[in-house]
């Protein structure tokens, strides 16, 4: 059977960075990544002004139907639904074609340790800890160069939804990981320790 691996953090923390780097250490021929972004619920009902406003950090905001049901198969072994996300209409894809599970399965993002029917399907849980300042200067620095947004936008959506969420939804995950590493040491992380509980 695989040996699933959660990643979680804030925003901005360095999950995506730690999720790439495992892969690479583990071998891509190696490992499968599922990411929570390609698992946000539809919204396509909602207006422009809507859309603009709609909160991405909250739990509701992901369809923790289909990513249990993934992580459990992925766990059996069992090829899973290739999904994407359409941020441009607010809409999930599901293609017909099935991504082959692997003798590692990464899932990565937000709300990685949230559910407690993935968590149970995890072998290894790992929370990325990184202070506010640095969370809030990687978002600023994507959002600017990857979403064309403003300083203003960003400083907004940063206080009034993504640090809140954080507070009461992410960094409780926290307790539930069995390594907490810090953002602040990527350059060195130890691959090797991390994933000696699964070695």
């Amino acid at each position: 059977m695989p040996n699933l691996i959660g990643i979680t953090g804030g925003s901005g923390s360095g999950k995506s960075y730690l999720a790439k780097g495992l892969a690479n250490y583990l071998g891509q021929e190696n490992t499968t990544l599922i990411q929570l972004d390609n698992y946000y619920v539809e919204q396509t009902n909602l207006t422009a002004d809507e859309k603009a406003l709609y909160n991405w950090d909250l739990p509701c905001a992901i369809n923790f139907a289909a990513l249990e049901t993934d992580v459990k198969l992925a766990s059996q072994g069992t090829a899973v639904n290739q999904r994407a996300y359409d941020f441009e209409i607010h809409k999930p894809i599901v293609f017909s074609e099935k991504i082959q599970v692997k003798q590692f399965v990464i899932i990565e993002g937000i709300f990685a340790l949230y559910s407690p029917e993935v968590r149970k399907c995890l072998d290894l849980r790992i929370f990325v800890n990184a202070p506010t300042s640095l969370r809030y200067a990687r978002r600023l620095a994507r959002d600017q160069k990857e979403r064309g947004r403003t300083e203003a936008e960003i400083r907004r959506q940063f206080d009034e939804q993504v640090e809140p969420a954080y507070i009461e939804f992410v960094a409780p995950q926290m307790a539930y990981a069995d390594s907490v590493v810090s953002s602040t040491d990527e350059e060195s992380y130890n691959f090797e320790k991390l994933l000696q509980p699964i070695s």
